[in-house]
């Protein structure tokens, strides 16, 4: 028998991904002889196809297992360590980590060249749908901002340039933008997911570090940036 169904939600739960799990099974005994998880972008600018295959050629039911099965051995020189350090890098109150990178039309960018203005990083791809629906936010912040002095850098995360630039010209996104196609960012920035948007003073310390992107993560950078320079619009004038 096989039986063709999606994903469950929690397995990968990404709008910009069809998702479909396919089940063989041994229709005398109802086992699972193989198991087959497929994705495929929904998005244009990120073209992308991924198929897992598991099979089993020996399915045993009820069988006793011995204790070693269960018993590890650790390799020659393997160290336990008591925690293992994983995600993005604690940054608030903190200076800002190197970011030199390669701008969409090829030209060298350092982000110390910006100090002495407040900055907003945002880390965002082509393929991410939350990316796609923050894009709103962003630009009317730099809209409401870039004259008083707030510079908007975007890093494209492991997109190619190419499709990044045709991106941003389609969208009108006229802020600066960075390309990192091998995500080197990671090594300064940490793992995080995206959008990521970061808020640096004038000073060139991390004033804000956003946990996704929602209404109450931009209320939260608003208040930032207010705080900042008081001619900065507060969240609740700027919803008049």
């Amino acid at each position: 028998m096989v039986v063709v169904g999606p994903a469950p939600a929690k397995e990968w739960p990404d709008p910009t991904m069809k998702q479909q799990t396919t089940y063989w099974i041994d229709r005398d005994r109802k086992v699972v002889v193989r198991e087959q998880f497929t994705i495929v972008s929904t998005v244009p600018e990120h073209q992308f196809e991924y198929a897992n295959t598991i099979s089993s050629t020996t399915v045993e039911l009820n069988s006793t297992l011995p204790d070693s099965l269960f018993a590890f051995t650790p390799p020659k020189g393997a160290e336990r360590i008591p925690r293992f350090e994983f995600g993005p890098v604690v940054l608030v109150g903190k200076p800002a980590p190197q970011l030199r990178l390669k701008t969409l039309d090829g030209k060298d960018f350092d982000l110390t060249s910006l100090l002495g203005r407040p900055v907003l990083i945002d880390f965002w791809a082509t393929w991410c749908m939350p990316c796609r629906q923050s894009m709103p936010a962003v630009a009317k912040i730099y809209e409401e901002f870039h004259s008083w002095g707030l510079e908007v850098v975007g890093v494209n995360i492991g997109d190619d340039p190419e499709v990044v630039t045709r991106f941003v010209r389609k969208n009108n996104m006229s802020w600066t933008h960075l390309e990192d196609p091998d995500i080197v960012t990671e090594q300064h920035w940490g793992q995080a997911g995206i959008p990521r948007l970061v808020l640096i003073g004038k000073d060139g310390k991390v004033l804000f570090d956003s946990d996704g992107w929602d209404e109450s993560e931009e209320t939260k950078l608003r208040s930032t940036l207010h705080a900042i320079d008081p001619s900065f619009s507060s969240p609740e004038s700027s919803k008049k």
